[in-house]
């Protein structure tokens, strides 16, 4: 009797779900099974980049599928991910869990914001941080002091072994925070290191094939074996610090003198009587929350992750990192840092730095899109809220392009004589398009600067007495494995 009622329920549900959501849409890009409820999440696996480079092979550059909830494309091949992202209707964010818990369902902020706020709130930062240092030459002071002090806490450890997650995050994070509030940030701060820890845990164990995503009512109803109240514990963590920093600027703001972007943020809110400005009133204030954790988000996890990586691969590659240190020495010397004017001369290093962008793909997915409206693209019409995924480790790794793309080969940016860096294939850590990374410059800029600083004055190299772990994690953003470091002085 109860298996015929249980059957009668899983018949009801399969049915519902079909009529509801099971049928593709008319003219819908091809793609694997869909179940109900689900749809195709649990054929991703365990190793979601293998799975989706796999579909590409079956169903093309354009794959059609349903997670959960979401109707979600697929998009593989740098033409393919160019053409879409070039096009206004892609311009949107999707309402996945996250991205709402952070910015709200009004989505604020620098990510999340769609359509004329977006372009608003963009323009602004562009304008402003730019203002403020991005691409100036106090920008580069500033960078080379933090340098200093990484490399300062580096000969401290006397070669011991170590893990580099949390100091380059500071370090990287501390310039771009001086920008944005005035302020830097120690590579010994207590606060700083608890909210990145926390930051870090999340965003680590966060898979695009989990509910947390895609089902996020199932994600609400089991949080603690999802994740998700993890997930929200580390928001709140996060808008609680960015509130009272934001309260600090304006108990001490002084209208029209700006010290920093929040200072000349809050100049514009007050002087805005547009109500249908996104600086206007509480969707003003809200912006400004949303979109300073945004900028410290993005300065805490993506460029410093990108230096962990950096030096897993040198340590991993005892030849490349000396011939790296050799055109240091020839061209910098050892009395002082590296500079900006140096980075023209130092053509090995700049084929080091765009190997290291392309085998680390460190945000393989990139950032969600989501479809403004119903678009024909490539012979498939797709709905309007269709959210959109672009494969970026599949550019970076596709063999048709590169030959041996699991292969570490600074040397194919190279030109046959050696003497200039040539582009080899579509490297784009910062993706494409009209939603590119607006940081993009500060990122470039300090990845190098720590990068040089740090190879110049030290010889990195595995702990010998621990496992070498040679896989990346898979989560939004790719991880380096965690191996111990030793960083020892070249100048003893």
């Amino acid at each position: 009797m109860w298996i015929e009622i249980l059957l009668f329920v899983a018949l009801l549900v399969y049915t519902f779900w079909n009529v509801l959501f099971g049928v593709r849409p008319k003219n819908y890009p091809p793609g694997p099974l869909r179940l109900p409820i689900v749809g195709s999440l649990p054929f991703l696996g365990t190793n979601p980049l293998n799975t989706l480079t796999k579909w590409k092979e079956t169903y093309g550059n354009v794959i059609g599928l349903r997670f959960g909830d979401f109707n979600v494309v697929v998009l593989s091949g740098y033409e393919t991910i160019k053409e879409a992202y070039d096009k206004p209707e892609f311009s949107g964010r999707p309402s996945l869990g996250p991205i709402l818990l952070i910015a709200g369902k009004e989505k604020r902020g620098l990510v999340a914001s769609e359509g004329p706020h977006w372009s608003e709130q963009r323009r602004f930062a562009l304008r402003n941080l730019r203002d403020f240092g991005f691409g100036k030459k106090s920008m580069e002071i500033g960078i080379q002091e933090d340098v200093t002090d990484l490399i300062s806490k580096l000969k401290r450890q006397n070669g011991s072994p170590i893990t580099t997650e949390r100091m380059l995050s500071l370090v990287v994070l501390s310039s771009l925070w001086s920008i944005v509030a005035g302020e830097k940030m120690s590579i010994d701060d207590p606060k700083a290191t608890e909210l990145l820890n926390t930051f870090n845990a999340v965003i680590s164990t966060t898979s695009i094939a989990g509910p947390t995503f895609f089902m996020p009512w199932i994600a609400k109803l089991a949080p603690k074996m999802t994740g998700w109240s993890s997930f929200e514990s580390a928001i709140i963590l996060i808008k609680g610090f960015m509130r009272g920093k934001i309260q600090e600027h304006k108990d001490s703001h002084v209208e029209n003198n700006p010290r920093d972007y929040m200072d000349v943020y809050l100049d514009e809110m007050k002087s805005t009587k547009d109500s249908t400005s996104s600086f206007y009133g509480k969707a003003g204030e809200e912006h400004m929350l949303v979109g300073m954790i945004n900028l410290f988000g993005a300065g805490a996890e993506t460029t410093s992750n990108t230096l962990n990586w950096s030096f897993y691969f040198l340590a991993e590659n005892q030849q490349v990192q000396k011939r790296m240190q050799e055109e240091l020495d020839a061209v910098v010397g050892r009395n002082r840092l590296p500079s900006l004017e140096d980075k023209n001369k130092m053509v090995y290093t700049e084929a080091v730095m765009q190997e290291i962008f392309r085998k680390s793909s460190i945000i393989p997915f990139g950032v969600f899109h989501n479809l403004m409206e119903t678009v024909t693209f490539q012979g498939y019409e797709i709905p309007k809220n269709t959210a959109v995924m672009s494969n970026i480790y599949e550019v970076h790794h596709d063999p048709k392009t590169w030959g041996d793309p699991e292969v570490f080969r600074p040397e194919r940016f190279l030109s046959s004589d050696h003497k200039s860096v040539i582009k080899a294939g579509p490297v784009i850590p910062f993706l494409i398009g009209k939603r590119s990374c607006l940081g993009e410059t500060l990122a470039r800029v300090t990845f190098y600067l720590v990068l040089t600083g740090v190879v110049q004055r030290f010889r990195i190299s595995f702990d010998p007495n621990t496992k070498i772990e040679d896989k990346g994690i898979p989560s939004l953003i790719r991880f380096p494995p965690k191996n111990k470091l030793i960083f020892e002085n070249r100048y003893d």
